[in-house]
């Protein structure tokens, strides 16, 4: 099966139009792309097993932006896309090494393993979370992972989109608000994640 070559200005379009599909299938499948998105990967000093994940919420992010016009043109697509592929990686390493800087030893002897009905529950829990955040839309969802994962202020703004850490604050905070509202009107949903 023969693969097509689309230039940027086709590929845009195809993002616009009821081709998006196409263009995403064409944008995963890519390995100059993908080849990109692993070197850097690489470089980086992260583990390749990461790669499909990165590279479809890099695709995600990508997606996003040009629906959402942020892409200026400014430069090729395969390049907008790794640069959004290396923000993407850098955010994540600093957000794992502030994880692991904020962990402190305990003095309780704490299995390093889940039993199956501890990872049924967690699994439970993570789905009913996802659900209601579903529930909230975008981009309170979004706002709110991202807050969940510790990003800055300044952080979400660029990763979102808005102009400064200011404006995400103020979504940030709205998000809060919509999620204290969506737990008030069902309080079944806060004894089921007790």
């Amino acid at each position: 099966m023969k693969t097509t070559a689309y230039s940027d200005e086709v590929l845009l379009n195809m993002l616009k139009t009821n081709e998006r599909d196409q263009a995403l299938t064409y944008i995963y499948t890519q390995k100059e792309w993908r080849s990109n998105v692993a070197n850097l990967i690489r470089n980086n000093g992260s583990d390749l097993s990461i790669f499909e994940d990165h590279y479809s919420d890099t695709l995600i992010i990508f997606e996003r932006n040009i629906r959402l016009n942020r892409y200026e043109g400014k430069s090729s697509l395969k390049t907008y896309f790794v640069s959004i592929s290396k923000y993407l990686l850098i955010t994540k390493t600093r957000q794992l090494q502030r994880i692991e800087l904020k962990a402190e030893p305990t003095d309780k002897a704490i299995p390093n393993y889940l039993t199956p009905e501890m990872q049924f529950i967690l699994s439970e829990e993570k789905n009913l979370i996802y659900e209601i955040l579903d529930g909230m839309g975008e981009p309170y969802k979004s706002v709110l992972l991202l807050w969940g994962l510790s990003y800055s202020m300044k952080e979400i703004a660029k990763v979102i989109g808005l102009e400064n850490a200011g404006k995400a604050k103020r979504l940030a905070y709205r998000c809060r608000q919509k999620l204290r509202e969506v737990i008030r009107k069902n309080p079944n949903l806060l004894k089921k994640l007790r």
